[in-house]
């Protein structure tokens, strides 16, 4: 046991670096299509990984890297993180709201046009999200449960080295806890879980492009 804790230490120590965040009005010039669904909600934050190569990219090829063995290949750190998450929200019934209601509103407020082309019908279940729609350089996706109302927005432009991979998290409260719940979390996220995310993501995507 004492062994697993100095490692837990040393992994935390080591991933604690704060991924550089993005000017929000940066990402906000984008021409996004998500932009017309986040009426109501507020831009928490907004994040960037270069992503080095001539391969083409698309967000499901990204979408395609997230497998067991790749959850299995992030830091220790991160993963023990995810453990924690999800037990306090088998414990406490945190992500026991239902989809249904104001969640089910946004997915109402994908345009026709926009949900004929989408790659993923709005409304699938992604995870702990909801797929809004789902265009190979732009995705939306969004969670309700019993301590947020969120929409995750990803998009990717080119760059001279390769790609830009943007993310960005839109809020809507719940109730008090929200607040409060992103003031407990938002120091994890922000210097170790999204690092963690970002070293992971360069590795494998490099791994990818030289095949």
């Amino acid at each position: 046991m004492r062994s697993v804790t100095i490692e837990l230490s040393f992994q935390l120590r080591r991933e604690s670096r704060e991924l550089p965040r993005v000017d929000p009005t940066e990402f906000e010039s984008l021409s996004l299509e998500a932009f017309q669904l986040v009426q109501g909600f507020v831009l928490h934050d907004v994040w960037l990984v270069e992503l080095e190569g001539s391969a083409s990219c698309t967000v499901q090829d990204l979408r395609s890297l997230i497998t067991p063995e790749g959850f299995r290949s992030l830091n220790p750190a991160v993963r023990i993180l995810f453990f924690i998450r999800s037990a306090l929200g088998r414990i406490f019934r945190l992500d026991s709201v239902s989809i249904d209601g104001p969640a089910r509103s946004v997915v109402e407020k994908v345009p026709a046009r926009l949900a004929d082309a989408s790659l993923v019908p709005p409304g699938t279940p992604e995870g702990p999200f909801q797929t809004l729609y789902a265009l190979p350089t732009e995705a939306a996706y969004q969670a309700l449960n019993a301590t947020v109302h969120a929409i995750l927005i990803v998009a990717l432009t080119e760059s001279v080295s390769g790609h830009r991979f943007f993310w960005a998290t839109y809020l809507k409260p719940v109730g008090r806890i929200t607040s409060l719940y992103m003031r407990v979390i938002d120091p994890f996220r922000r210097a170790i879980v999204y690092p963690g995310l970002e070293s992971w993501l360069k590795r494998a995507w490099l791994t990818r492009s030289r095949l």
